[in-house]
C-alpha cells in the first residue's frame, strides 16, 4: 500500500513556510496581497459593518474548528457532542465582534483542548500536539503576512483571504488522520 500522501504535503508545507521566514529575515517581501482594489476594499469594509459579518464569522469558525477536532479526535465526519456546543460558541464568539486574548484562550482551553480531551482523553498527546502545531504554523504564518495585513486594517475578509494557508494546513492534517485510520483497517 502505499505511503500516507499527505504526510509528504504536511512536511512540505513546512518546510516552504520555514524558506519564506528565512527569506523574510533576509528582507524578501512575497506576501504583498493584490486585493488593493477600492471597489473590493469597499466591499469588505460593507461586509465587515453589516450582518453578514455574523454569519461568515461563524461559518469560518465553525468549519475550521470542526475540521480541527475531526482531525484530532480520529473522526471523518462532525460528532453531535461537538458541533452543537461549538456552533453556539461560534455565534456567541461572532455577535460580540472582537479577537480578544479571552477569546484565545477560550478557543485553546475549551475548543481545542477541552472539548477533545472530555471526548477522548486517551488522545491526549495527539490534542495537546495538535494545538501546539496549529498555533505555531498560525504565528509563523501571521509573521510572514503581518506588514502587509496592516495595509487594509483589520477586516474579517481580508482576514479569511489571507488565513487560506492555515485552512489548507487543517484540511491536511484531516486527510491525514482519516488515511491512517484506513491503513489501520485495511491491516
Amino acid at each position: 500500500m502505499m505511503k500516507n500522501p499527505f504526510r509528504v504535503l504536511i512536511i512540505t508545507c513546512w518546510i516552504l513556510l520555514g524558506l519564506c521566514c528565512i527569506a523574510k529575515l533576509f528582507g524578501a517581501n512575497w506576501f504583498t496581497p493584490a486585493a488593493n482594489n477600492k471597489n473590493f476594499i469597499d466591499a469588505c469594509n460593507y461586509v465587515e459593518t453589516s450582518f453578514w459579518y455574523y454569519i461568515i464569522s461563524a461559518t469560518f469558525n465553525i468549519i475550521t474548528t470542526s475540521i480541527y477536532l475531526m482531525a484530532v479526535l480520529k473522526q471523518n465526519k462532525p460528532d453531535i457532542r461537538w458541533l452543537i456546543p461549538l456552533i453556539i460558541y461560534a455565534i456567541l464568539k461572532s455577535i460580540f465582534h472582537t479577537q480578544t486574548v479571552l477569546f484565545f484562550i477560550l478557543d485553546i482551553a475549551v475548543i481545542m483542548l477541552g472539548i477533545p480531551l472530555l471526548i477522548n482523553h486517551k488522545l491526549w498527546l495527539r490534542i495537546v500536539l495538535g494545538v501546539l502545531i496549529n498555533v505555531l504554523f498560525q504565528y509563523i504564518s501571521l509573521y510572514l503576512k503581518l506588514d502587509n495585513y496592516k495595509v487594509f486594517g483589520d477586516n474579517v475578509l481580508i482576514s479569511l483571504i489571507l488565513s487560506i494557508d492555515y485552512v489548507i494546513m487543517l484540511v491536511l492534517f484531516w486527510l491525514y488522520s482519516i488515511r491512517k485510520i484506513e491503513e489501520r483497517e485495511v491491516a
